[in-house]
C-alpha cells in the first residue's frame, strides 16, 4: 500500500473514532450550579412533578365551567323566586314612583326534571373530557420519559465522541478517492456519526420538552431506570394478572379487562346518557304552573295623589308551543283574588326550531363499544409485535457479540444485548466495535418502541399510573 493510501486509511479510522468509538471514559463531576436543584430521578418523582405542574386545557376547563353553571341554573329554576320592581316616571304632571313586590312558587314544570338530568349528564361528560385531556398529557410525558431513559446512555456515548472539532485534513478528505476496501469503513463512519448526532439532538429535545412541561430546570432531569418504567407499565401488559412484563396472555381476557377500566368506554357511556337525556328533554311538554302573589303601588313625588297599594294572589299556568310548529308562542291562563285571565301569544317565524333527528343512542353506544374493543385488540397485537421486534433486535446483537467475542457465554451475550449501553461490554477491535453500533441502536429503539406501545395500551385501557402517587 502506498504512503498516500496509508494516510487515507488513517484518516478513515480517525473518522470512525470521532464518530463512535467505545466510550468508556467515566462521567465528569456534577455541575455545582445544579447540585442544589431538586432532582427528578425515579418515575414517581416525574409523576409528582407532573401532578404539580399540570393545568387543564382552556377548552375543557371552560366547557366544564359552562356545564356546571347550566346545572346550577337548572336547579335554581325549581326554587321560589322573589322579585322587586321599581319604576320612576317623570311627566308634565310631576314625578311618580311605582313599587312592586312579587313572589312566585313553582308548582309544576314539565321540563324541570329533564333539564336538570340533561345538565347533570353534560357535567359528567365534560368531566370525562377533562380527564381524557389529562390522560393524553400524562401519556405524552411517559413517552418522553421512555425516550430519555432508553436513549440517554447512547446519547452520552455519542456526545463524548462529538465534542471536539473535526480535523482540517479530515474535512479535506475526498470520499470518491477511497479504495473499494475503504469505502465500507467510510460509509460506516458516516452512518455512525449521523446516528450520534441524532441521538444527542433527540435527547436535548426530549429534555427541553420535559423541563417545559414540568416547569423545572433541565439540569434537574435524571434519566430514570428503564426497569422502573417497565414496573410502572406492568399492569397494562399483565391485564389478567400473574404474568411478568413481556409475557403472553389471553387476548380475549385482556380485551375484557381493558374495557372494564377504559376511559373511552366511560366517555361512550356518558355520551349515550347525554343523548338519552337530550331526547327526553326535547319531547317533554313545556307546561309550567306556579302560585304567585304580590303587592304593587304608586305614589306621586312632590305632591298629593298616588294609587293605593294593591295585593293579589293567584294561580297561573303557561304552555309553550312545541318546537317545530309553524308558529311560536305560548298559551296562558290564571285565576286570582282580583281577576281571571287568559292569554295567547303567537309569533312568526317561530323562535324555536325542531331538533335535528339523531341516531338511536343504543345503536350508537353499541357501535362505539365495538370500535373501542377493536382498538384494544389492535393495541394488544401491536404490543406483541413490538415485543417480537425487540427480541429479534436483541437476538441479532447477541449473535454478533458471540461471533466477535467467542469467549462470552450465551447468557452473557443475551444480558449485554438486553442492555446495549450498560457498562461491562468486552473490549473489541475498533472496526468490530463500530460495526456493532447500528445493532446496539436498533436494540435500543426496539425497546423504546415496546415501551411506547405499552404506554398507548395503558392509556386506552385506563391503566396509566396515578400522577403524584408514590
Amino acid at each position: 500500500m502506498s504512503r498516500r493510501a496509508l494516510r487515507r486509511r488513517a484518516a478513515v479510522l480517525l473518522a470512525l473514532a470521532l464518530a463512535f468509538a467505545a466510550a468508556r471514559q467515566p462521567p465528569g463531576p456534577p455541575d455545582a450550579s445544579s447540585a442544589a436543584a431538586p432532582r427528578l430521578v425515579t418515575v414517581a418523582d416525574y409523576l409528582a412533578a407532573f401532578a404539580g405542574a399540570y393545568r387543564t386545557p382552556f377548552p375543557e376547563r371552560e366547557g366544564l365551567a359552562a356545564a356546571e353553571a347550566d346545572l346550577a341554573a337548572a336547579v335554581l329554576d325549581a326554587a321560589p323566586r322573589l322579585s322587586v320592581r321599581e319604576r320612576l316616571q317623570l311627566g308634565l304632571g310631576g314625578a311618580e314612583l311605582e313599587l312592586g313586590l312579587r313572589l312566585e312558587v313553582p308548582l309544576y314544570d314539565g321540563t324541570a326534571a329533564p333539564r336538570r338530568a340533561l345538565a347533570a349528564a353534560d357535567v359528567e361528560l365534560r368531566r370525562l373530557f377533562a380527564a381524557q385531556a389529562r390522560e393524553a398529557a400524562l401519556a405524552s410525558l411517559l413517552h418522553e420519559l421512555a425516550a430519555l431513559a432508553v436513549l440517554s446512555p447512547a446519547a452520552d456515548a455519542a456526545a463524548g465522541r462529538l465534542s471536539g472539532p473535526t480535523p482540517a485534513h479530515l474535512e479535506a478528505l475526498s470520499p470518491v478517492r477511497l479504495s473499494p476496501r475503504e469505502r465500507l469503513a467510510f460509509e460506516t463512519a458516516e452512518v455512525t456519526r449521523e446516528a450520534a448526532l441524532w441521538l444527542v439532538a433527540t435527547r436535548q429535545d426530549v429534555a427541553r420538552r420535559l423541563a417545559r412541561r414540568l416547569a423545572v430546570d433541565e439540569r434537574a432531569l435524571v434519566p430514570p431506570a428503564v426497569s422502573d418504567l417497565e414496573r410502572t407499565l406492568a399492569e397494562a401488559v399483565t391485564l389478567t394478572g400473574g404474568e411478568a412484563f413481556g409475557a403472553g396472555s389471553d387476548e380475549d381476557g385482556d380485551v375484557a379487562a381493558c374495557l372494564a377500566r377504559s376511559s373511552a368506554v366511560q366517555v361512550a357511556r356518558a355520551r349515550h346518557a347525554h343523548a338519552v337525556r337530550a331526547a327526553e328533554h326535547d319531547t317533554a311538554l313545556d307546561l309550567r304552573v306556579a302560585l304567585s302573589g304580590g303587592i304593587e303601588g304608586a305614589m306621586a313625588l312632590g305632591g298629593p295623589g298616588g294609587d293605593a297599594a294593591v295585593g293579589a294572589v293567584g294561580l297561573e299556568a303557561r304552555l309553550l308551543l312545541p318546537a317545530g310548529w309553524p308558529v311560536g308562542g305560548s298559551l296562558g291562563a290564571g285565576a286570582g283574588t282580583n281577576a281571571v285571565w287568559q292569554e295567547l301569544q303567537v309569533s312568526w317565524p317561530p323562535g324555536r326550531s325542531a331538533p335535528p333527528p339523531l341516531p338511536d343512542p343504543d345503536e350508537q353506544l353499541a357501535d362505539e363499544l365495538a370500535l373501542i374493543a377493536e382498538d384494544a385488540r389492535a393495541y394488544l397485537r401491536a404490543l406483541a409485535s413490538a415485543r417480537a421486534e425487540r427480541a429479534r433486535s436483541e437476538r441479532a446483537l447477541a449473535w454478533a457479540l458471540l461471533d466477535l467475542a467467542p469467549h462470552l457465554s450465551a447468557a452473557e451475550a443475551e444480558s449485554l444485548a438486553a442492555a446495549p449501553w450498560a457498562p461491562g461490554w468486552p473490549t473489541l477491535a475498533l472496526d468490530d466495535e463500530l460495526g456493532l453500533v447500528e445493532l446496539r441502536i436498533d436494540a435500543s429503539l426496539a425497546r423504546l418502541a415496546e415501551l411506547g406501545t405499552a404506554i398507548d395500551l395503558a392509556r386506552h385501557c385506563g391503566l396509566l399510573p396515578v400522577a403524584g402517587a408514590r
